[in-house]
């Protein structure tokens, strides 16, 4: 059962990625129209967050073995959370 949920949570780390890279694109966008501060800001923001979520990735795959096996519900919520955050920011900046 724990193999399994750190697959999820690596999944999830890579569905992280993918949502921060729509909103990298999307800031992008927004930022060659207003050129405004905040919105580099925001590209920066949802850069780091790219970042973030590809290492975690990187770490889970390298060293999933390492992880106590009681640690690993707490990475996949943490995970999911974090989807689930970034899921509402594209969606709220694409409205």
């Amino acid at each position: 059962m724990t193999d399994e949920l750190m697959w999820a949570t690596v999944a999830l780390a890579a569905v992280n990625a993918l949502l921060a890279g729509g909103l990298l694109i999307v800031y992008a966008r927004s930022f060659t129209k207003v050129r405004a501060p905040f919105t580099l800001g925001l590209m920066m923001f949802a850069g780091f967050f790219v970042a973030q979520n590809l290492l975690a990735v990187f770490a889970y795959l390298t060293m999933m073995h390492y992880f106590p096996e009681g640690l690993h519900v707490y990475m996949v919520a943490i995970m999911a959370f974090e989807a689930l955050a970034l899921a509402v920011m594209l969606y709220s900046s694409n409205q």
